[in-house]
């Protein structure tokens, strides 16, 4: 079962606020303060990382209908995460 396509739209946004602030911020800390640029990658991982799980934690206990859509959007958001790091360290890199 595929999670609603309004759930997908969401998450590939929320995906792309989360990546363009990890690049904004670590380009701002490069410029500014590059000694605490290692601070704010994990500061920022952290973050990140609560995000996400909050993100499957109230769509499995709140919004899913069933134990394979919570499954299956628990999937699509591990791929997503999976994506948006690679994109953004592909642009990093790249700059």
């Amino acid at each position: 079962m595929m999670p609603s396509l309004t759930a997908s739209v969401c998450c590939a946004l929320l995906f792309i606020v989360l990546g363009l602030m990890w690049l904004l911020g670590c380009s701002f800390f490069e410029r500014k303060a590059p000694q605490l640029l290692v601070y704010f990658g994990f500061a920022f991982m952290v973050i990140r990382a609560q995000v996400v799980l909050t993100l499957v934690g109230v769509h499995a206990f709140v919004i899913s209908e069933s134990l394979e859509e919570a499954k299956s959007f628990a999937a699509m958001v591990l791929i997503m995460y999976g994506v948006m790091m690679v994109v953004t360290h592909v642009i990093k890199i790249n700059r």
